[in-house]
């Protein structure tokens, strides 16, 4: 098992850094990064020997521009100016283009794996929760998009991970099945979120009621367990606060660019990646045995990000070692 820290390009990660040798001290103790690449590190501070995974960059919402659903497009946006601000362009060949740029990217650095969200919502939808597409159609849409991506790709390992919007979300084996059956790519798995999946249920409360849903999933999903590769561990209990969103969604400004803002401002009240410390995680990653094991943190400064680190690293000291 590969233990992880994971990393981003944009500047506020970047430049935490004065030099390299500051990322060589953070990731002391750990097999590398899993990097989420969204620009170019100018600075130069990941070294392709850091680089295990690569996170490819994603749209949160894709599946009605994969379609051709203008309509559904300037509802969200507002504006045609707005909708290829947001893509970089229009049609298929947008969301082909930026999944491409991963996969060089991933090439570049040498990654082992990439990281792909199944998953689609708007930011009204998930909000409210009320989803335009089913998880059915998330996920052949996936796969009509990672077949064309892969069809000429390098011999890397595929992990999708599961979200809390429509796609995979890892709550139905059936939905799970479909992807594995219709995405060509023969290297593929999942990357399991284990703060994504406690989203699913906003009655959960502490951690111990979150190692017992994720047990229960597992329990459901059976040998298909076998595809888990890998796991972003991390802690997101917050259903009090989604599901005040949810009954009292916020209006929606006119602007994309303050869309965009709103968008961020509540993912990260939602999303709070915090460290995932249970008595009961251990044996959870016990079961699970995964190749990849990410510690996956949102963080406001280099000095919490170290905190996080050492409060995950001594909740599994000695407790799943020999497996690594």
């Amino acid at each position: 098992m590969k233990t992880l820290i994971n990393l981003t390009t944009d500047a506020v990660d970047i430049d935490r850094f004065p030099t390299r040798a500051g990322l060589d001290a953070l990731l002391s103790g750990f097999d590398g990064l899993e990097l989420m690449y969204l620009y170019e590190d100018t600075k130069g501070i990941i070294a392709d020997r850091h680089v295990v995974g690569l996170h490819l960059n994603h749209f949160h919402y894709w599946v009605d521009m994969w379609n051709g659903d203008e309509q559904a497009l300037l509802t969200e946006f507002g504006s045609q100016d707005a909708i290829e601000r947001y893509y970089g362009g229009t049609g298929r060949a947008a969301i082909i283009t930026r999944l491409r740029a991963g996969l060089d990217a991933a090439l570049r650095y040498g990654a082992e794996y990439v990281v792909f969200h199944v998953s689609d919502a708007g930011l009204q939808e998930s909000m409210t929760r009320q989803f335009r597409h089913t998880d059915e159609e998330v996920i052949r849409a996936s796969i009509e998009l990672l077949n064309l991506v892969f069809r000429d790709a390098p011999p890397l390992t595929l992990l999708f991970e599961n979200l809390w919007h429509p796609g995979m979300t890892f709550l139905d084996p059936q939905m799970t099945g479909l992807l594995f059956d219709g995405v060509e790519h023969k290297d593929a798995g999942i990357m399991l979120d284990t703060g994504h999946l406690m989203l699913m249920n906003p009655a959960l409360r502490t951690e111990e009621e979150a190692v017992a849903y994720i047990h229960s999933l597992l329990d459901r999903h059976g040998p298909l367990c076998e595809k888990i590769r890998g796991v972003h561990l991390n802690k997101s209990l917050t259903g009090e606060v989604a599901e005040r969103y949810r009954l009292h969604p916020l209006r929606l400004p006119d602007s994309q660019a303050e869309r965009m803002t709103l968008l961020y401002e509540y993912i990260f009240q939602i999303e709070t990646h915090l460290p995932f410390t249970g008595a009961g995680v251990p044996g959870l990653i016990e079961r699970i045995a995964p190749d990849y094991l990410v510690y996956e943190f949102i963080t406001r400064n280099l000095e919490e990000h170290k905190q996080f680190l050492e409060e995950q690293k001594r909740s599994l000291q000695n407790k799943v070692l020999w497996y690594h």
